[in-house]
């Protein structure tokens, strides 16, 4: 979560349990039966007593410990002061972009939100219109059918406040087994649904 002041600030704070002392975003898990926005508020007061607003989605990265995804959301700092949640930040402060500490490198994603804050551009940085063209899909073990195949294509277009982001669609290239399903159920003489 990066949490910005109106004053050009962000808040960046130091984990007790971090291998190097370098200071980041705030992060945290999202409950049973809460939003990502729920667990964006919730965090951060937890953590460091603040309330935050004007909630924006920045992106998303697999995270492999523990099987995760990082979702990364910008937040706008309403109220409140420091205080810190002893056992999950050692330190926390609020910082311009020419006096940041030590940050994560660029491979993580609050490494990245940090580095297009301090650079200016601060929003997600834009993606060429159709530039990702990622199949998901795996390779069958020797005489498994094949999957099904997706494809996702991302398309470049402006939002509802005039911002510019990223539409994803999605679209089935084979559906073999909906089809013999579908064709199994005429067959037998069941109606289904479209």
């Amino acid at each position: 979560m990066r949490v910005e002041r109106d004053d050009g600030r962000i808040l960046l704070a130091r984990n007790p349990h971090f291998p190097m002392p370098f200071f980041s975003l705030l992060a945290g898990f999202v409950e049973p039966g809460e939003t990502l926005e729920q667990a964006v508020v919730r965090e951060t007061y937890e953590e460091v007593g603040l309330t935050v607003g004007d909630l924006r989605y920045w992106g998303s990265q697999p995270w492999p410990f523990p099987h995760s995804l990082m979702v990364g959301f910008v937040a706008r700092y309403l109220g409140g002061e420091l205080v810190l949640q002893e056992d999950e930040i050692a330190e926390a402060g609020w910082f311009e972009p020419d006096e940041l500490p030590t940050t994560p490198p660029a491979m993580s994603i609050a490494g990245r939100m940090i580095e297009a804050w301090a650079s200016g551009a601060g929003e997600r940085p834009a993606v060429e219109p159709g530039a990702l063209q990622v199949p998901v899909a795996f390779e069958p073990a020797h005489g498994e059918p094949a999957p099904r195949r997706r494809q996702v294509e991302r398309r470049h277009a402006v939002g509802e406040r005039g911002r510019e982001g990223d539409l994803l669609r999605e679209t089935q290239l084979h559906e073999p087994e909906r089809q013999r399903s579908l064709g199994d159920a005429d067959a037998a003489g069941h109606g289904h649904d479209a």
